[in-house]
């Protein structure tokens, strides 16, 4: 899952390594929609076709950022055509077909329902596409803290803080490096 591994504070008692998902959304979608960008850094793939060029500034990989989420649930008028976009749009035109003639949609992996009636206001397909990846991703990082939970059930290192596509976790030296690399 292309998990990125970075020691935040380091003590004789052992130290803070936080697990942060690359391109978490983006990755999700793509499992959805059939489409495998690889162990490359999604952003900086995009960013690659966006701007025309093999390494990007700092500055254009935030672009990149931002004009894939544009393209994912903003402005409908920006169009860029990639095989990844192309599935997507397939992708959101089935789900909302779908919502449009059951009033619902089942999440990927619990299969909870989104139901019409949970929406304020009118609801367009980008806002159906946002809070079904959103449940998507809520159910696989419970899928993967689960995981996580379970492998170190018998380590003293374990998981403190989990955040929107991270996890921050407490190792002990006790444990070996191999717990990590493992990890």
């Amino acid at each position: 899952d292309n998990i990125v591994g970075i020691i935040r504070d380091l003590d004789e008692n052992g130290f803070l390594v936080e697990f942060d998902f690359d391109s978490s959304h983006v990755r999700l979608l793509s499992k959805l929609v059939g489409y495998d960008f690889g162990n490359e850094n999604v952003h900086t793939t995009l960013g690659r076709i966006y701007f025309g060029k093999n390494e990007l500034t700092e500055e254009e990989y935030k672009s990149s950022k931002n004009l894939t989420f544009q393209l994912l649930y903003g402005d409908e008028s920006f169009e860029f055509s990639h095989k990844f976009f192309n599935f997507v749009e397939q992708f959101k035109q089935r789900l909302w077909q779908f919502f449009l003639a059951n009033n619902f949609v089942a999440t990927p992996v619990s299969k909870r329902l989104i139901r019409r009636k949970f929406f304020e206001g009118e609801i367009k397909v980008s806002k159906l596409l946002n809070y079904y990846l959103q449940a998507y991703e809520s159910e696989y990082c419970m899928q993967v803290m689960g995981k996580l939970n379970s492998f170190l059930s018998d380590k003293e290192t374990c998981p403190i803080l989990f955040t929107y596509d991270s996890f921050l976790i407490d190792f002990q030296p006790t444990d070996s490096i191999d717990t990590l690399r493992d990890l």
